[in-house]
């Protein structure tokens, strides 16, 4: 199979890849080479690499207002053939002579039992390249970067598609840096989660829409936004709708930039994900519409692996891509997609309080959104609720770090941004699950504003809480982490677990 190179668009993706690096690694995958397409055709390399590759984002972004929600043929690798004029200058004569010299033969080392791990294993790559696919288990620990791949469709007519590739390119850049494990103290600590660019396609009077909401059957099946969108099989020249594209492997995720006032837009984060047992095994037939920030209708999705579609608003920063696509991560916590996954990463998230802390609501988000206080820190590590929560009084918090709305230090929804400057709490973000601290719990530090500031303000990462949504996830368990789970196991890498 070779990968899709949309009409009329490759010449653009192509120039994309150009303009970073590629490792011989990420050369190999790609099966050796660009894929060659002309502008009204396609062709190219297998789905064991992408068209073009996000590149890290430029400074150019301005601050934004604060945050507010609403509910072809490939290269040869023959050898180049050698001649040799027989009586020219300089030949060397290549006649053998009639007897050799007696050659010692050295005694060859023994071969190895096994062979030595590869120094890189990149997900997706050859042997396997969709979600869900039970390679990802398999191989969870010793995958060592994702690249995982990403078609942006650009539904919002007052931004060009070119706006819409810039958005994608940075956000992807935001990502990169947040799957730096505690990258805000290690400056060699690698990126994990390297996002692909497929394409970009402009369809800005094509939004799909059912009744008052997002027409999720439309975009994912429907044969008419599949000719819109236009991926032809590279095999058959078949045009393949959204889940065909998610169940081949061509793409990993999709994203849509949509008009920032729609209230029927695809909101944040939404996710239709394969359910698994704890032994990491999927559980047939079971798939979970509500693992993102809120869920899809049920029946209106219905394709055989996960499938994760993410909102770009093209009018705000970086930072509200990494906020919205956050709330993807806590729905596979919430619902329990992983149990793995929900066990070990609950107390990170500050899930569950009321089972750990007692108090009358399970977590943070039951704060009635606005500014009203919900918390109050008489000291750092003592939390007394404020009167938009139910009464609750927690001596000795500071076992999570905190969620995508709630920094440790947070008085309501959203409060991440400068106006928190001056509140101080107690979290083990730096050591969750290090058990470095007295007797064997989580060694805890104080957190504020200023200990992610510098994040915040970086327009690469800036608006909506963007500069607290690169610190919580360069906190949590990721590559390389020295972490325990629940069971005093190495912690699993987490972000594999979004493709599960």
């Amino acid at each position: 199979m070779t990968l899709v190179c949309p009409a009329n668009r490759c010449s653009e993706d192509v120039k994309v890849l150009a303009l970073r690096p590629v490792s011989l690694s990420l050369l190999a995958l790609s099966l050796v080479g660009l894929p060659a397409c002309s502008s009204t055709s396609r062709s190219g390399s297998a789905p064991t690499g992408a068209t073009g590759a996000m590149s890290e984002p430029d400074d150019g972004s301005s601050a934004m207002p604060p945050d507010s929600e609403v509910p072809s043929s490939e290269p040869s690798t023959d050898m180049p053939a050698t001649s040799v004029d027989e009586g020219g200058p300089g030949d060397i004569d290549l006649a053998m002579p009639s007897t050799m010299p007696p050659v010692a033969t050295p005694e060859m080392p023994a071969m190895p039992e096994t062979l030595p791990e590869p120094t890189e294993v990149i997900w997706p790559n050859p042997e396997s390249f969709t979600n869900s696919d039970p390679w990802l288990a398999e191989n969870h620990d010793r995958i060592t970067r994702l690249e995982p791949r990403v078609l942006v469709i650009n539904f919002d007519a007052s931004e060009t598609v070119d706006v819409a590739r810039a958005f994608a390119q940075q956000a992807a850049g935001a990502f990169a840096e947040g799957s730096r494990y505690h990258g805000y103290g290690n400056p060699e600590a690698p990126v994990f989660l390297s996002y692909q660019l497929v394409d970009v396609v402009d369809l800005p009077n094509d939004a799909t829409r059912a009744g008052n909401g997002f027409g999720f059957n439309e975009f994912m099946h429907s044969a008419e936004f599949a000719q819109k969108v236009g991926f032809a099989h590279p095999e058959t020249g078949a045009i393949l709708d959204m889940c065909q594209l998610f169940e081949q492997g061509f793409v990993n995720e999709i994203w849509v930039a949509e008009p920032p006032d729609d209230s029927a837009k695809l909101y944040e984060f939404l996710s239709r994900a394969q359910v698994y047992d704890a032994s990491f095994n999927k559980v047939q037939g079971s798939f979970d519409d509500c693992a993102g920030n809120g869920c899809i209708p049920r029946g209106q999705v219905d394709c055989g692996v996960t499938v994760r579609l993410g909102e770009l608003n093209l009018s705000r920063g970086p930072g509200c891509a990494t906020h919205a696509h956050g709330h993807g991560l806590e729905g596979q916590i919430r619902r329990g997609i992983v149990p793995y996954l929900t066990t070990n990463a609950s107390r990170f998230f500050n899930f569950g309080l009321d089972d750990r802390h007692g108090t009358p609501f399970a977590d943070f988000y039951r704060c009635s959104y606005d500014d009203t206080p919900c918390i109050q820190y008489p000291e750092p590590d003592h939390l007394v609720n404020g009167p938009g929560l139910p009464a609750f009084d927690i001596q000795g918090f500071g076992d999570g770090c905190g969620n995508v709305h709630f920094a440790p230090h947070s008085r309501f929804h959203y409060d991440y941004e400068g106006q928190s400057a001056g509140v101080t709490a107690r979290a083990s973000c730096e050591h969750y699950g290090l058990g470095d601290g007295e007797g064997g719990v989580d060694q805890t530090t104080l957190v504020s504003y200023d200990t992610y500031r510098a994040y915040n303000q970086d327009p690469a990462y800036r608006d909506c809480g963007g500069g607290w949504s690169i610190y919580m996830r360069q906190s949590f368990p990721g590559y390389q982490n020295a972490a325990r789970d629940v069971d005093g196991q190495a912690m699993k890498n987490w972000w594999p677990f979004l493709y599960y």
